[in-house]
């Protein structure tokens, strides 16, 4: 998961990601019950042992975190606004 604006056409592009959003969007997850491995570069593994249940529990996580994720953002006061 990354949380930048585009362009994102090298691996220097993809190290603007906005931490404090990915952090953010971690401890979401975490609150969901999801530990993601905690890497700025967002990688997921799934391997055989996970069942389709698992991955469908982890995609639901994944989408109501993202929510509140951007849900709080959009509470938060603009930084052009001070």
């Amino acid at each position: 998961m990354g949380f930048l604006e585009p362009p994102l056409e090298t691996y220097e592009d993809y190290l603007r990601n906005d931490l404090d959003l990915f952090l953010t969007y971690r401890r979401e997850l975490i609150k969901r019950g999801i530990f993601e491995m905690p890497e700025n570069v967002g990688r997921n593994h799934i391997s055989y042992s996970h069942t389709d249940a698992d991955v469908d529990r982890t995609l639901e996580a994944a989408r109501q975190a993202l929510r509140a994720t951007l849900d709080r953002r959009s509470r938060q006061p603009s930084e052009r606004s001070s």
